[in-house]
Order: structure tokens, then sequence, then C-alpha cells
């Protein structure tokens, strides 16, 4: 059994490389122009001519990030810094940030809460103008993506347990069914020099450790605040605090580094990278389960009490328009809704099926191979399935939903028929108000045991035998991603691998069918040797299983875990 993963103890041998942030397969860089300036001065007219004071529409195209060389220590007193201020957390003699080689991109991770106090030397009006300070001189510029935030804001719906990390640290109201407006916080670091913060033990006064998360955040880095429409709050704003660390480059800068150097352990934001919290990430939304259906406005704010000194703040907040419609999947869109599987309207209830709890359902119209159910599929349709008769459901209780499926535009799904026995299918154009055709078809059956050996010979990750458990009811921690697999020379995870293998991961203790994966690998990191994404369920269980690509083929996979931070 892998041991759990809840506090730094218990990361040991095979596994220890989850402190150390590699990305295996993740795809490198967004596109952005980035600045080498040098460090001059910074004032209004020059930023109106720069890249970077460009308007609100063209930011998440070509915003960068602020990276200082890694020899360009500052140790500045309170005179040169501003005794309000922080520039530089780390202490003069740290050494700089471990920087291993992890591809073109730090891996996502947890958006953990809190409502932690700024930093006592920070600013007393932390409700100033954005655009109130311009500070000389080489530092970083923390910059919010607004076209990113404005392009990635959908409505979802999560059951929480009361021992969830989002009810323990207030992301939600309370436990049960919470509705949730999710969108995309990123910021790029724009000025000349790295955001250094450095290692949060070292520095109380910034970073609160987060138990259920085991991690520390730099406390309440944004805050967010939902406003009607005329800009008045509907309620207090919620903090947000963050672990700032290198998710991804963002443009060209020859002088930003090439690799991650920042890290939850050792915290900061590279020139020429930004930090992601992505709208998929556990607390990276807005509890609204109690406001009614209308238009709102979304605020957010980055940095607002100022504890981090920044060339200039003008650029550290925006507000977007949103619109929460009422859970109607068969209702009209409102504007601004979002396209493909996040989309809470414009679908059409196909059928209810009766079907025996326990057993596999396939729904689908694509008609090819694994996925032959299904009598036609035009255009590019989406279907999702919902529990009950003749509900509603959102992405996060659906369950299942495809867009794509077996190489084609065409969806299909699987699913375990519940115990009510009674399941509702609906189906919806990707594109909402476009032409499609999706015929579906219904396949029910026993589920078989994926670990009893195969008759006949079958290969690739779809099949439905031949697997051998090798991490049995593990603990892992919800809302987290991990990485799990074998493959120790290219992404740095596992012990060994010989043959040809594959990895899948399962919720809880009993071994899955592909359907039901949290996440499944054949090759990474350009070898033979997988490694599986997924992100930890409510339930903090999982099993993990191998087997050889080739049924009968030998092969070794010792499998390793990395969390990623």
């Amino acid at each position: 059994m892998m041991p759990a993963v809840r506090s730094p103890a218990l990361r040991r041998p095979w596994f220890a490389a989850a402190l150390l942030l590699v990305a295996c397969d993740d795809a490198g860089a967004d596109a952005a122009h980035a600045s080498a300036d040098g460090g001059m001065a910074v004032d209004a007219q020059s930023a109106g001519d720069s890249a970077r004071g460009r308007d609100a529409a063209a930011l998440d195209a070509r915003v960068v990030f602020d990276a200082r060389p890694a020899d360009a220590r500052v140790a500045a007193d309170a005179t040169a810094l501003d005794a309000r201020v922080v520039f530089d957390a780390r202490p003069a003699d740290a050494s700089p940030p471990d920087a291993r080689p992890v591809g073109d991109a730090a891996p996502a991770r947890d958006a953990g809460a809190a409502d932690g106090a700024p930093d006592a030397a920070a600013p007393a009006d932390a409700g100033a103008p954005a655009d109130a300070a311009v500070i000389l001189g080489p530092g970083p510029d923390l910059e919010l993506l607004r076209g990113r935030l404005n392009d990635d804001v959908w409505i979802d719906e999560r059951d929480f347990t009361a021992d969830s990390c989002a009810v323990i640290e207030g992301c939600v109201a309370g436990p049960g069914r919470r509705r949730l407006l999710r969108f995309d916080v990123s910021t790029a670091n724009v000025g000349n020099a790295d955001l250094r913060m450095g290692r949060p033990e070292e520095n109380p006064a910034l970073f609160e450790y987060s138990a259920c998360h085991d991690h520390y955040h730099f406390a309440e880095y944004a805050r967010y605040e939902l406003q009607d429409a005329d800009g008045a709050p509907l309620a207090p704003g919620r903090k947000q605090a963050f672990c700032l660390l290198d998710t991804a480059r963002y443009g060209d800068d020859p002088d930003a580094p090439r690799r991650p150097q920042y890290s939850c352990e050792f915290q900061g934001i590279s020139r020429g990278w930004y930090d992601a919290y992505h709208s998929g990430l556990d607390c990276q939304w807005i509890d609204v389960t109690d406001v009614p259906p209308g238009d709102y406005r979304l605020q957010v704010r980055i940095n607002p009490a100022r504890v981090l000194r920044e060339k200039r703040y003008d650029n550290n907040d925006a507000v977007v328009d949103v619109t929460l419609p009422p859970v109607d999947l068969d209702g009209p869109c409102p504007e601004r809704s979002p396209d493909g599987t996040r989309r809470s309207c414009g679908w059409t209830q196909d059928q209810v099926l009766r079907c025996q709890p326990g057993n596999v359902v396939r729904v689908g119209c694509n008609g090819r191979g694994a996925c032959a159910p299904g009598d036609g599929c035009q255009g590019d349709p989406m279907l999702r399935v919902c529990a009950g008769e003749g509900t509603d459901c959102l992405p996060g209780t659906a369950l299942a939903q495809s867009d794509d499926a077996c190489d084609s535009r065409c969806p299909h799904a699987e699913l375990f028929c519940p115990d009510a026995g009674v399941v509702t299918v609906w189906r919806a154009p990707a594109r909402h108000g476009a032409g499609y055709e999706c015929a579906l078809r219904v396949e029910e059956a026993p589920p078989p045991d994926p670990t009893v050996p195969c008759d006949v010979g079958a290969d690739g990750l779809g099949r439905l035998c031949g697997w051998t458990v090798a991490a049995d009811d593990a603990e892992c921690l919800p809302g987290f991603e991990y990485r799990v697999g074998c493959n120790p020379e290219g992404c740095g995870i596992g012990e060994a691998c010989g043959g040809d293998p594959m990895v899948r991961v399962c919720e809880g203790g009993t071994p899955c069918l592909p359907h039901q994966a949290l996440g499944a690998n054949d090759d990474a990191c350009g070898s033979q040797c997988p490694v599986a994404r997924f992100t930890c369920p409510e339930s903090g269980r999982y099993t993990v299983l191998t087997a050889p690509y080739g049924d009968g083929d030998g092969y070794r996979c010792d499998v390793g875990l990395v969390r990623d931070l």
C-alpha cells in the first residue's frame, strides 16, 4: 500500500520526489511579450507607451513576468525598500531556488483559501487607488491577466463533506451541495526582477500553514468580491491565499529562466513566468449558493494590501461581468455563456434510462471501435448524464459527460448505474446554437473485474482485463493534483520500469474500468514508461493498477507518487 501523503514526515523513499515539482508531459508556455528594461524608472507616460501599458483586451495574449537574475540578490534596508512593503523576503545568504529540469511548465496545484492578515508593516489603507504608487528602479511587477479571467468564468456545483478542506478553510459556507462561480486567476510578473518570497517557515509574518492542505500559503494574496450590476458589494469579499510559484513561461524574454525556480517550499515568481490558479482548482471560486440568478460583477484584486513591493500597482485589479443563470439545463443561454461541457444551459433532454444498480452503462453516438454505441453523429455534439429522473446537474455532480471521444468529435460516456437505478441523458452542441446530430444508443452490462486474466489477447489502456493492483486503497489529500507512475529517468517518478507498462488510477479501494479511472497513461516523458495525472477525490482514497500494453507481455512498473504543489 502506498503511504499517506499528509505530513512532511510521510514523504519518504519512493515518492520523495513529491517535493521536487517535476512536470513530465505538460506543454510549454503561453505566448507573450516580455520586457528586459534593465531597471529603468517607470512612470505613467512610459507605461502607456510600453507593451505593459496595453488595454485589457490584449493583456491575456501579451503579458509577461518580471524576474530578477539569480545573482541579483537585493538585501536592502527599510529606507531602500520602504518600511511598508516587502521586496525580497528571502534571507540574504539563502541559496538560490532549486531549478531541476522539469520540462516547460511546472504543474498546477491546489488553490486553498485562507483569511490570514497581511504583514503588519503593510499600508493601512489597503483600499487606496490601484494606480497611486509607481516605484522607481528594478523590481517585480505583478499583473493580473484580465483576458484569462474574462474568458474562464463558469458555474459549477459540488457536494462537500464536513471534513472537506474547502469547508475547513472557509472556501464554501458549509457542507452539502454548493453552487460555485469558478474563474481563472493568473498573475504575470512583468517587472525586471524575480519576485522572491523564500522559505515560508522563515517568514511567519507573510505565510500561514494550511494543516489541511499540508503546505504554506502567502496570506491574502488576492481578494474576490461579487458585486451587483452597479458595483455595490453583495457580501464581504473573500480573501484568497496563494502558494506562489512558477506555473509556466509566458514570453520570449531572453533573460527569463528556462525552467521553474519557485515552488510552495521556496515561493516566488520568476521573470518571464506566471502563476496560474486555474478555474478547476479547489477553492478557486466564490460560493454563490444563496445568490439569486441575475447579472453581477466579479472583482479580483491582487496584492490588495500592497504587502509585496512592486514597480506599479495599476495593473493588479480587474472587474468582469458575470451572469448567474438558474440551474436549468434546457433553458436559454445568457450572453457570455461558455462553450463545451461547462455550459449550464442550452441542453436537450434525450431520455430517462432505467438500469440495474451497479451495472456499467455505455451511452453515445460515436459508433467507432470501443465507442461502438451510436446511430449517427454530425457536427460537434456533447452529452451529460445526471442521476435521477428529469433532473438537472452541472459538471461537478454529473455521473458522466463527454464532448469528443475515440479520436472524433462525437461523444461517448460510460458510468455505473446509481443505486436509484435511474439516469437522465442530456445532449447539446458543443458551441451553443450550432447544428448537430446525435442519435444516442445505450448499452448495459454487468461490470467485469479488470484484474482477471484476459481470455484473448487485448491491448491498450482500454483493456477490461489483465490488470494488477500496485497500490491498494492509498490515501491522498482531496482536491490536490498528483502524478503516479514508473518513469524514474524521464519524469523522476517511481523506482523502476521495464517493457511497455501502463498505469490506471481508481477512486477508493476497488479496481476500476477505463471510464471510471481518475487518470491513466501508457507512455510519458518520451519513453514507454507511464505517469498518470489525477485529482484526489473527496474520499481521499485511491488505488493504482498496472498492466503491460500487450496482454501477456513481460513488464516491470515499480510505481511512485508525486504531489503537485
